[in-house]
């Protein structure tokens, strides 16, 4: 069935069969004003495709937010780029400087007239996002196996780099550096030699030949020697009391 949502034309299927898959899809590089000048006699040449808009600025800082809509600007024109929840681009870092977005062009308005201002673009992936060649470190970045003398550094790259943390006792990562040339979009590293109860910071790198790629300031304490210390309480600020947690891949303990 073919519907219209808040200036959205979909298909709402009632079945569906799998021909194919695995397929290349290439975007239509398009720039914001082609995107807004298309025809509005009841047809619209871009809406749903897959577009590539180049050279953007984006009116945000910080990391991305679910469900949150941004300000893209190409110079040619405006639009706005939803980031949806539960896409990994949620709590990634919002690029400071120009970059390109890869995204689904839909639109959203409420009420008519369904016209330009109504476009959003949907970046599916982190990968949608292209900065540089960089590796861009995608977090979060874990420390888990941690122990009265070390603890292990985990986090992933979007594309391969080397493998290189840092640490001290203060934010100006005093203590020394260790890393693995190796390139890989998979990264671990286990820092010893520490000492039990103390809190460490540390932060993650990542360089390939086209630059280099860091993470943000991380903490982490060291396991405490006696057996009684470092016990988790957990409290409730409401009468719901109860809560859930699971290990996550890499041994820490996360609650939900």
């Amino acid at each position: 069935t073919l519907a219209h949502f808040n200036g959205l034309t979909q298909i709402y299927p009632t079945s569906f069969s799998r021909l194919d898959s695995l397929k290349t899809l290439e975007p239509l590089f398009l720039t914001i004003a082609e995107i807004k000048a298309q025809n509005w006699n009841a047809y619209e040449a871009y809406e749903g495709m897959l577009v590539r808009v180049n050279n953007v600025t984006v009116s945000g800082s910080g990391n991305w937010v679910g469900n949150i809509n941004y300000v893209i600007n190409d110079g040619t024109g405006t639009t706005l780029l939803r980031i949806t929840r539960g896409t990994t681009l949620v709590g990634q870092p919002i690029p400071t400087g120009t970059f390109d977005v890869i995204a689904a062009l839909g639109a959203y308005k409420t009420s008519a007239p369904y016209d330009a201002s109504s476009y959003q673009l949907l970046p599916r992936t982190i990968s949608d996002i292209i900065t540089d060649n960089k590796p861009l470190i995608i977090l979060p970045v874990i420390a888990s196996n941690i122990t009265s003398t070390s603890f292990k550094v985990f986090y992933e790259t979007l594309r391969d780099g080397d493998t290189e943390v840092r640490y001290g006792l203060t934010p100006s990562l005093e203590l020394g550096m260790l890393k693995d040339a190796a390139l890989t979009k998979n990264h671990s590293v286990t820092i010893s030699g520490l000492t039990s109860l103390t809190k460490y910071y540390f932060k993650v790198y990542s360089t390939n030949t086209a630059g280099t790629s860091e993470g943000p300031l991380e903490t982490v304490t060291t396991a405490s020697t006696n057996p009684s210390t470092g016990m988790i309480n957990v409290y409730f600020n409401s009468t719901e009391n109860k809560c859930s947690f699971i290990f996550n891949r890499y041994g820490a303990l996360q609650f939900l």
